[in-house]
């Protein structure tokens, strides 16, 4: 039988085992003592289920969004071949956001707005700019937007207008096998209201290479300042040295 050891860190420490004299203070018999211990974990373990389901039900704030290679270097490229400008960029992570919020309600018909959208990018963009935004997605090829649907292309060719030469040239910077990172839902919110393109494709980056390789599956480690730089060079350009204060 398993104890109280195998309770997650933050219930361990909410239920932590009474000291030695407590019995004999309150004069309780030791099997007194070991029935309420053994009721004391098993109410514990269950609200650690509940917990587990809640996290994963009713949690729409929390979490990670997984993210595709495509997701960080499509809009990367669009922006500095001038496809889509730097607003642009704040409005594919809210989109982001968006999709993944609907995870959270099963069964329900998902709905998308543009004033959600909005709300996301913060009071400095109004609605009308929200819309313009996610139209020039749509027209890029970047997402597939409808009151109804949301997604995201997962190749470079869904980018009619896309550089391949130069997509292939970012692409060949990252491991052939790493094609999906997860990236924090409160930092996808935290750049859709105040990221510059280059801060996007910076925390997209830094994401990809330090938050999951799905070779090992353990975290990468290092980051690559020159890979860094020719992601996020911006139309001015981006040497490895800027890289590394970014």
């Amino acid at each position: 039988m398993h104890g109280p050891a195998d309770l997650s860190p933050g219930l361990s420490h909410s239920f932590r085992r009474p000291h030695k004299q407590t019995a004999s203070r309150q004069n309780l018999t030791s099997s007194t003592r070991r029935c309420e211990g053994m009721a004391l974990w098993k109410s514990a373990t269950r609200k650690d289920a509940m917990l587990a389901v809640q996290s994963t039900i009713f949690c729409p704030a929390g979490r990670y969004r997984k993210m595709t290679i495509e997701h960080l270097l499509l809009p990367r490229l669009a922006y500095k071949q001038g496809l889509i400008t730097a607003l642009g960029t704040r409005t594919g992570c809210a989109l982001h956001e968006m999709d993944e919020r609907r995870r959270y309600v099963p069964g329900k018909t998902a709905t998308y707005r543009a004033h959600e959208c909005q709300a996301l990018l913060g009071p400095a963009v109004r609605v009308s700019q929200a819309e313009h935004a996610i139209e020039a997605l749509a027209r890029t090829g970047l997402v597939h937007w409808s009151p109804s649907v949301l997604r995201f292309p997962t190749q470079p060719a869904a980018v009619p207008n896309l550089d391949l030469s130069a997509y292939t040239a970012m692409r060949a910077h990252m491991h052939p096998k790493r094609v999906w990172f997860p990236m924090a839902r409160r930092m996808l919110r935290y750049l859709a209201r105040e990221g510059s393109p280059g801060l996007i494709a910076t925390g997209l980056y830094v994401a990809l290479r330090c938050f999951w390789d799905p070779t090992q599956g353990v975290c990468a480690g290092a980051v690559s300042l020159e890979a860094l730089a020719a992601c996020c060079a911006d139309h001015g350009g981006m040497n490895a040295r800027t890289a590394a204060g970014t």
